[in-house]
């Protein structure tokens, strides 16, 4: 990101550049037009400035009728939308005319054609954005008449009174009235229409409410066959009078009922359906004689018999759970028996069998079985003792699985004596008897503790080879042992974090290993092995102090030490005699000592810079014009500055010889932007020619005219021309320098970050 900004600013800087030369030559010009010339350079300077301000008039008209023809299309693109409203087009008419203005005077002020273009491509942009017309009243009407809608669709499906197909032709008459009012909407012309249509269709939408027939039909059916019946029952002289009212309150109850259910209904079906049913049963309602209640006492009594007998069949139950549940079974049958020969009405005598049904029912299905809180006892049980089982660290999970199957054995054993004991003593007895035998399975450790024998093992017949070496001292024997011990103690740790056998096999194998790999190292192998890593250490250091080698060289090369630095060790290790050793250590120090960096990518560099000297006594350099001069040294002092660099990269050397390469080319005149070098300097010579042309017409036309007038101001405008070509020469210089001092900047910058 700092790169491209400091990109941005050179650009910038080349932009300021041109424009204060162009500038300078406009303003010099424009200075000079009233006063007469005498010179043939300031008359032809006044003839451009001429042309400059007839191009910029011309440029300025074009622009003007383009903009006053824009507007205009714009104008007439808001005069023919329909949907905006006489007062929103005159409105935005309006706005767009004032953009207009302030177009043209923006255009009027310009004193040259260069920035035409731009100013009528921002104000085009004005224009277009003064046209747009935000929060449309015909939109915000529209979206008056959704919400009113929204709202009375509400109202629609919240009529309980009404059936779905009343609400949905509700619901569908409203919908048509919010279209209607949209489009009358869409059709107004001004604001006051439009508010017009949307009132009258918002009234409108309030008037499609749900009609309430269906419901209120059916209701009246009932009511009709409900008093046929009553007329019916009133009429029978031949029933008693208790009997008579207990069938006019049944049947004025199902009318009730009825009644509810139709309000509840959604549909005109469903309607239908309770209308029809219930009809039906009125219909049917006659009086009852006492024989009701026999029936419903033999009904109960075969109901008790048949659930005694399932309790008694119930194998989940205990001798003492069955024969609770069969007294409470006679128990709910006699309260029932007692409570219908007391009843007055039919209707209380199906309410008095449900409740009783009821409580039978509850007596077969006891809750807390003695037998399902026993097995949930060893479910939990089992349970636990896995949990114990599974954090035993001192097994194996192949023997932590084997005792949580076997504690399953166990528990399902104890589940099945409980199932086949009789009494409430027998299910407690299998159930104590089931968890002691649950919390005694426990894991073995077998595997663990075998492992760990055969470690202790290994430690003493290797601390027993150590104290028989005799050509190490006790101090180094002693050392080789307290590492025999730690890796020992590694070893069992391994072991107890172990989960299966093969785990465990391979953490004994690998302390194994390790352990007997232990053997006392004596002083001069340890010595040696000093000396190669202190020789290495000097190495790396002349290395990464060394100016003429990049990052990556000396990366390359440390590499390569340390990898001899691992073949010395290894060698000193495996060396049996004194000689062994110092000569495993001497080839090592003398390989190390051999290793260098490459001096291969800053050889360029150093090149270029040590050219300096020739450069300049060059006439190439010599004619350069100073900023590129300063170019080049800057160029070669950023170079030097890498090369003194021992961490400089290879893309640091790589930007800074590409920056004086640039620098150089320069000198020459190059540009480095991709044009064919001989066609840009044939056409350069081509104007050159045709400017000496021109000057040479001029100055023999003047020649005359100085005759004429010796006393002319001859010196007035005499050095204009060399302004101008100064300023010039400045503006290529100062973005020559740019382009240089740029590739400089964004070099050091990537070598900061």
């Amino acid at each position: 990101m700092e790169v491209k900004m400091e990109k941005k600013k050179i650009v910038s800087a080349m932009c300021l550049a041109t424009m204060l030369s162009t500038t300078s030559v406009y303003s010099i010009a424009a200075a000079e037009k009233p006063v007469t010339q005498t010179s043939s350079r300031a008359t032809n300077v006044l003839k451009a400035s001429d042309n400059d301000d007839q191009k910029a008039l011309k440029a300025k008209e074009a622009a003007k009728k383009e903009l006053t023809a824009y507007a205009n299309s714009i104008k007439d693109k808001v005069n023919s939308d329909n949907t905006l409203t006489t007062e929103e087009k005159k409105s935005a008419v309006d706005k767009i005319d004032k953009a207009l203005a302030r177009a043209i005077n923006q255009v009027n002020i310009l004193h040259t054609h260069k920035y035409v273009d731009l100013i009528k491509r921002e104000m085009k942009q004005k224009i277009g954005e003064a046209s747009v017309v935000k929060n449309k009243i015909k939109d915000i009407s529209k979206k008056v008449i959704d919400e009113e809608l929204k709202k009375q669709f509400k109202i629609i499906n919240e009529a309980d009174d009404s059936t779905m197909e009343e609400k949905n032709k509700a619901i569908e008459s409203a919908k048509k009235e919010a279209e209607k009012a949209k489009k009358n909407i869409d059709n107004a012309k001004t604001n006051t229409e439009v508010q017009k249509a949307k009132n009258d269709g918002v009234a409108e939408i309030h008037k499609s409410n749900p009609e309430s027939k269906v419901k209120e039909t059916a209701k009246k059916a009932i009511d009709s066959v409900a008093k046929e019946q009553l007329d019916k029952i009133v009429a029978d002289k031949k029933v008693k009078e208790e009997e008579r009212q207990m069938t006019i309150k049944k049947v004025d109850e199902e009318v009730r009922k009825a009644k509810a259910d139709i309000d509840n209904a959604k549909t005109n079906k469903e309607v239908e359906d309770i209308k029809n049913k219930v009809i039906a049963k009125i219909k049917n309602i006659s009086i009852k004689q006492k024989s009701a209640k026999e029936d419903a006492k033999k009904e109960l009594t075969d109901y008790a018999e048949k659930a005694k007998t399932k309790i008694n069949s119930d194998s989940t139950l205990t001798d003492e759970e069955k024969k609770t549940a069969v007294e409470k079974v006679d128990t709910a049958l006699n309260s029932g028996l007692s409570q219908i020969d007391s009843s007055t009405i039919d209707d209380f005598i199906d309410t008095i069998k449900q409740k009783v049904k009821g409580e039978i029912d509850k007596a077969v299905n006891p809750e807390n079985k003695a037998k399902d809180i026993a097995k949930k006892s060893i479910d939990e049980e089992l349970a636990k003792q896995s949990q114990i089982i599974n954090e035993a660290n001192d097994s194996t999970t192949e023997e932590k699985n084997t005792a949580v199957e076997k504690a399953k054995d166990v528990a399902k054993k104890a589940k099945a004596n409980i199932d086949n004991a009789k009494t409430n003593n027998d299910v407690q007895k299998a159930k104590n008897d089931g968890v002691a035998a649950i919390h005694k399975v426990n894991p073995e450790i077998k595997i663990k503790l075998e492992v760990k024998k055969a470690l202790d093992e290994a430690k003493k017949n290797q601390i027993k080879s150590i104290n028989d070496n005799k050509s190490t001292t006790e101090s180094e024997k002693q050392t080789a042992i307290d590492r025999v011990n730690e890796e020992t103690k590694k070893g069992i740790f391994g072991i107890v974090q172990a989960k299966t056998n093969k785990d465990v096999e391979n953490a004994k194998n690998d302390a194994l290993t390790k352990i007997k790999d232990i053997k006392p190292e004596s002083k001069a192998k340890t010595d040696a092995k000093k000396v190669v890593e202190e020789t290495a250490k000097e190495q790396i250091k002349k290395i990464n102090t060394d100016k003429n080698s990049t990052k990556e060289e000396k990366d390359e090369a440390i590499n390569k030490i340390n990898n001899e630095v691992m073949k010395a060790k290894t060698a000193i290790d495996n060396a049996k005699t004194s000689k062994d050793i110092e000569n495993a250590k001497d080839n090592g120090v003398k390989q190390i000592m051999h290793i260098v960096a490459d001096t291969n990518i800053k050889t360029p560099l150093k090149k270029a810079v040590e050219n300096k000297s020739e450069t300049i006594k060059t006439k190439t350099f010599k004619k350069a014009k100073k900023e590129k001069q300063d170019a080049y040294l800057k160029a070669i002092e950023e170079g030097q500055r890498v090369l003194n660099n021992p961490k400089a990269t290879k893309k640091d050397v790589e930007d800074a010889n590409k920056a004086i390469e640039l620098a150089k080319k320069s000198l020459d005149g190059i540009k480095q932007m991709g044009h064919n070098k001989a066609k840009d300097k044939a056409k350069e010579n081509g104007k050159m020619k045709e400017k000496v042309k021109e000057s040479n017409r001029t100055n023999e036309s003047n020649k005359s005219k100085n005759s004429k007038n010796p006393n002319g101001q001859k010196n007035s405008k005499g050095n204009l021309p060399k302004t101008s070509y100064a300023s010039g020469i400045v503006g290529y210089g100062v973005s020559v320098l740019a382009s240089v001092l740029g590739a400089f900047a964004i070099g050091k910058k990537r070598k900061e970050d």
